[in-house]
């Protein structure tokens, strides 16, 4: 923590920065270079971090991030005792003009992590700034870190994912799983999925029990800019099933939840049928590979209708009453 005198001296620089008093803070700037990156607050944040975080003092933060690139750019990488930097800072507030002007000057910031592993993308989307998210996928790259991680793979990839689909962002979620279509097995720091996660949201799926039962098992994805959702959410995702080569055998969509039959049975073969009432029916089908009855989840590859393997874990071959949650791939058979 910083030392308390210090921050009583330090008082005018802070209200400075609050109210975007620049040319106060500048006097102070003048006198002492080192007032540039002094910890002005007990959590050891600088002049940059409070201004960066009310949101409001756009010129004070453009000035200061002048004076502080003339004297030494390595100041914009200071973090305070939590481990956050300017540009977490940014995030978390929803400073978007911040996060621009902070990557222009120096790139690297988007790709650094607080000591929790949170990135400016993450904290962007657990705080519900969609702007600046968006703005911060733009210039996040798919790059491993000294930590060996990756923004986008991994634990800190699902945990984009779900953040995203709890916050309803779920143009931004079919974004990720567009370009990185591995997410969709990842888990997060939690064990979950982000289609486990989606699966539990039912504002997800509006008016899902308006309609019949074939109907029912195909939901939309919410576009957020419906000026430029033209295509159906549902034809969005079937044109992107059939471009399975693009997606490693990975089929992605909505949610399909079957109620199976009582007396269902799994066949003992490398492929199983999952038989839906008394006969089986091309568009009632599923193709599974058995492995995946044990837990294993395995591609599937195209000749096998479009089917995305079951990603829950079942360790018996009869099942009386099963509710199977797996990725649809949206497809139309006939009879």
């Amino acid at each position: 923590m910083a030392n308390y005198d210090h921050i009583l001296k330090c008082l005018p620089i802070y209200k400075a920065a609050i109210e975007g008093d620049w040319e106060t803070a500048e006097r102070f700037f003048k006198e002492d270079k080192r007032n540039l990156n002094a910890r002005i607050t007990y959590e050891t944040d600088t002049t940059l971090h409070v201004a960066v975080g009310t949101n409001s003092s756009h010129r004070f933060v453009e000035e200061l991030v002048e004076l502080i690139m003339d004297e030494d750019p390595q100041m914009l990488l200071t973090a305070n005792c939590y481990g956050n930097n300017v540009l977490h800072y940014a995030a978390m507030v929803g400073n978007t003009r911040a996060a621009r002007l902070l990557i222009n000057k120096y790139p690297e910031l988007a790709q650094i992590s607080k000591p929790n592993g949170h990135t400016p993308l993450k904290l962007a989307a657990r705080y519900g700034h969609k702007e600046t998210l968006c703005y911060l996928l733009q210039v996040t790259n798919d790059v491993v870190g000294e930590d060996g991680t990756s923004p986008y793979r991994g634990h800190d990839g699902a945990d984009l994912l779900t953040l995203a689909i709890i916050a309803d962002y779920y143009d931004v979620a079919l974004y990720l799983v567009d370009k990185y279509p591995d997410l969709v097995t990842e888990k997060n720091i939690k064990s979950q999925t982000g289609f486990q996660i989606l699966a539990a949201k039912p504002n997800a799926f509006p008016s899902g029990m308006r309609i019949g039962f074939w109907q029912r098992i195909i939901y939309s994805w919410i576009p957020v800019n419906r000026e430029k959702a033209l295509e159906s959410p549902v034809t969005r995702l079937s044109r992107m099933v059939t471009t399975q080569n693009r997606y490693k055998g990975i089929y992605k969509s909505a949610f399909i939840n079957i109620q199976a039959s009582s007396g269902t049975r799994w066949e003992n073969s490398s492929w199983s049928w999952l038989q839906l009432g008394n006969g089986r029916r091309k568009c009632t089908t599923l193709y599974i590979k058995s492995s995946v009855v044990q837990g294993h989840t395995q591609t599937i590859p195209s000749e096998s209708l479009f089917f995305f393997p079951l990603i829950s874990s079942f360790n018996q071959c009869s099942i009386s009453s099963l509710v199977l949650s797996v990725m649809l791939s949206i497809f139309h058979c006939a009879n």
